[in-house]
């Protein structure tokens, strides 16, 4: 039997949703240890998936199997089951890691060698906006990726993998009712977008070099919290037109408000939402946050998780 476990994923904004020219996407984003699937695979007489979020791991599954790399390996009948779920829709890569984890359960059962990322990626058809989750489903940590050129259809590049600091904690506040943000209306949202003015996307790279990325790698939590967040707020403005303002909903915009007024630094939200998280430099001070705003977070719809950066990828073992 083999066993995978996978970090989840904030996405801290693209730089450049859609433009006329350049490269388009391309941003930042953080690995976290929880939420986190754990999923097993054994042999079996035939193809099975158990357990939590089943059904979303059935269809992934037999995706994964009409593809031309699994016919070409002559996969023998497995049973997956899932004893760790992250729920969909919550603006965390949940599709991202559990589409990757099953390729890498489904590599292992054939090979020995460690698959190339991008071998993965086309099998499973992620990564192909945001590459963040995918560089970080294989080594973790904090993740800026380039975007891609228009039309391409390769992985954007890795611009930068930093180890984010260990006593850093991140708290998170997720929304207890399901998010209507569908892959689906995500992607005819995209569409939808205007070809924006890239001028904002400048600021945006040098908050990146200039401020997030050194103030990581020197573990100086006042510039990253400061830089990341207006990098998240700007990166909203994009959206303006379709989300209604620089958050998703009201509800998000109130929460980062909330955390800003308990003295959180760096709150943003993650993707498209409906997540938010802020940072705080110890345990202590996001254990005293969490404590403070739990009740008053309820009212909103949200239930508040102490988690910290997952300074590896998906980890592989045999039980």
């Amino acid at each position: 039997m083999i066993r995978i476990t996978t970090p989840s994923r904030l996405h801290f904004g693209l730089l450049a949703p859609r433009t006329e020219q350049g490269r388009v996407s391309g941003g930042a984003g953080l690995m976290i240890q929880e939420p986190a699937f754990r999923i097993t695979m054994r042999p079996h007489s035939e193809w099975q998936v158990r357990g939590k979020g089943a059904e979303r791991a059935e269809k992934i599954l037999q995706r994964l199997l009409v593809h031309p790399l699994a016919r070409h390996h002559g996969l023998s009948p497995q049973a997956f089951e899932l004893e760790q779920n992250v729920h969909e829709h919550l603006g965390l890569g949940s599709g991202t890691q559990l589409s990757l984890a099953m390729a890498r359960l489904l590599w292992a059962s054939v090979s020995r060698a460690e698959p190339r990322l991008i071998d993965l990626v086309q099998w499973t058809g992620r990564g192909l906006r945001s590459a963040i989750g995918a560089y970080g489903f294989e080594g973790g940590g904090l993740v800026v990726e380039a975007g891609k050129v228009q039309g391409s259809a390769h992985l954007s590049p890795l611009v930068s993998h930093v180890a984010f600091p260990a006593n850093w904690r991140v708290l998170l506040c997720l929304p207890t009712a399901a998010s209507d943000w569908a892959e689906e209306k995500e992607r005819r949202a995209f569409e939808r977008l205007p070809r924006l003015d890239p001028s904002p996307t400048p600021r945006l790279c040098q908050l990146l070099l200039q401020g997030i990325i050194p103030a990581v790698m020197e573990s100086d939590f006042d510039a990253f919290a400061d830089a990341l967040d207006e990098y998240n707020r700007r990166a909203g403005e994009w959206y303006r037109e379709t989300q209604g303002g620089d958050f998703a909903s009201p509800s998000i915009a109130q929460a980062i408000g909330w955390l800003h007024d308990a003295g959180v630094r760096g709150a943003i939200q993650s993707s498209w939402g409906p997540t938010a998280a802020g940072f705080a430099a110890s345990e202590e001070g996001a254990q005293e946050v969490k404590t403070k705003l739990e009740s008053k977070m309820a009212q909103l719809g949200y239930v508040l998780m102490l988690t910290r950066a997952a300074n590896h990828g998906a980890l592989l073992e045999s039980c």
